[in-house]
């Protein structure tokens, strides 16, 4: 499933990194109460996020055959990586929820990646899972190859909140879990719908995260 050489190989997210967002610095000075310029310019929807390692050459296989290929026996390894990554905001979440997928995809692919990893995290955390409260209710292109602003148009109004399940949500501090956070439109979009609909707040995790040089 993983061999050593393989994870020996992954660029892990370690500190310093924005206490925000996550976003390692480049430095080797411990940063990691301090707030990048881009969260401290534009504050995210989410309180926190962080990853697990990069996404790069060196992972992007793991990622794609994880994703597409139903590579998914890892899925307890992935989700302990996942613990170790967010540990430090797991003090005060009270359920799990996963990145939603919309239908006409789920039955071509016939799984969540988000889905696997939010319950196998769920499972190892004893932190309820709470599936099925955040709907994607639109199609939306694939995004790997569009631009920030492309992303963002093409996630706007692709979620909401199921209207008998809001009160679930009401005064909860919620933490969303995806396989990849690139620009964060997909994330954020999420975040804004968990927050309207009354979250006490939203923090993230994801396997991986691309870093633009």
């Amino acid at each position: 499933m993983l061999c050593t050489d393989c994870t020996q190989t992954i660029n892990w997210i370690r500190p310093p990194y924005c206490h925000r967002c996550g976003h390692p610095f480049d430095n080797g000075d411990d940063q990691t109460t301090q707030t990048c310029l881009a969260c401290l310019t534009l504050p995210p929807e989410f309180r926190y996020a962080r990853s697990c390692f990069l996404y790069d050459d060196a992972s992007k296989f793991m990622i794609i055959r994880f994703k597409y290929l139903d590579n998914t026996q890892p899925t307890r390894f992935y989700a302990q990586w996942l613990k170790e990554a967010c540990q430090d905001m797991m003090t005060d979440i009270d359920m799990i929820l996963p990145v939603p997928m919309y239908w006409t995809r789920y039955l071509k692919r016939t799984y969540n990646q988000a889905y696997l990893l939010a319950h196998s995290l769920a499972k190892q955390t004893g932190i309820p899972l709470a599936a099925g409260i955040l709907i994607r209710r639109k199609s939306t292109r694939y995004q790997a190859k569009l631009t920030r602003k492309q992303r963002q148009q093409n996630v706007k109004h692709a979620f909401a909140i199921k209207p008998k399940k809001r009160n679930q949500i009401e005064g909860k501090h919620i933490l969303l879990v995806d396989d990849v956070l690139s620009t964060g439109a997909t994330l954020e979009s999420c975040c804004h719908k968990l927050l309207a609909a009354g979250a006490a707040s939203v923090d993230v995790v994801t396997l991986a995260r691309r870093i633009k040089k």
